[in-house]
Parts: C-alpha cells; sequence; structure tokens
C-alpha cells in the first residue's frame, strides 16, 4: 500500500486522503505493474506546488504524476530545487478517457526506462 502524504506550509505529514484527485492517484498506483513501483510510490497532496499525484523519488528530486482535471493530460513532474518542471506528458492519455489500469501501465514503462538509465 502507497504511503499518503500532504504538504502544506513546507510541513509534510502522513494522512488518509479523501479529495477525487488522491482517490483516482491510488487507483492508478494500484495498478502499476512491479511490486517495487507499488511499494515506493507515495500519493501526495501538495498544497504549496497545487498538485495531486504519485510520487516517487529520483536522483534529481521527486518525481510526481499529477492528477489533471477531467480531460486533460497526465504529466509527470520533477520536484526541483528551480521550481516544478513537466518532463513527460502521457501521450494519448486524457483523464477520463483513458482507463487508471493504461495510465498505469503506462507509467510503468516511463519508470522501468528511467530505472534503466540511472535516474530512480
Amino acid at each position: 500500500m502507497a504511503v499518503e502524504l500532504t504538504v502544506s506550509e513546507g510541513v509534510t505529514r502522513r494522512a488518509f486522503l479523501k479529495t477525487p484527485e488522491a482517490e483516482h492517484a491510488r487507483r492508478i498506483a494500484n495498478y502499476l505493474p512491479a511490486t517495487e513501483w507499488r511499494e515506493c510510490a507515495q500519493i501526495v497532496d501538495n498544497e504549496d506546488a497545487e498538485l495531486t499525484g504519485i510520487q516517487f523519488h529520483s536522483v534529481s528530486g521527486p518525481l510526481v504524476l499529477k492528477m489533471p482535471e477531467e480531460g486533460a493530460a497526465y504529466e509527470v513532474i520533477l520536484l526541483s530545487e528551480t521550481g516544478p518542471e513537466t518532463v513527460w506528458t502521457i501521450p494519448g492519455g486524457k483523464r477520463g478517457e483513458v482507463s487508471p489500469q493504461a495510465i498505469a501501465y503506462r507509467l510503468g514503462n516511463l519508470l522501468r526506462d528511467l530505472h534503466g538509465r540511472g535516474f530512480i
């Protein structure tokens, strides 16, 4: 089960998140193809960066699959010291048009690729 965190005013706390975005992130995380990705996934509601998503740790900082508004594309964002930066947009993946399983599969492929390159 993924750890769930909330970040507000620079303070991180453990919490069970009840927002629709967190529930959607939880559904996607449960379908990640590799057990290790499911175990290291963190569902995060970051009020400071104004995003809710699935967070993974990388060499360059936290990597987050941002939960978009209905009809918008999923983005993978790097939360670096210089600020949030979109590093990948899931091709053909818009919320409400693609199943959580499909998003989890595509995210799993990205994570596998990044792991192979030593980024995660």
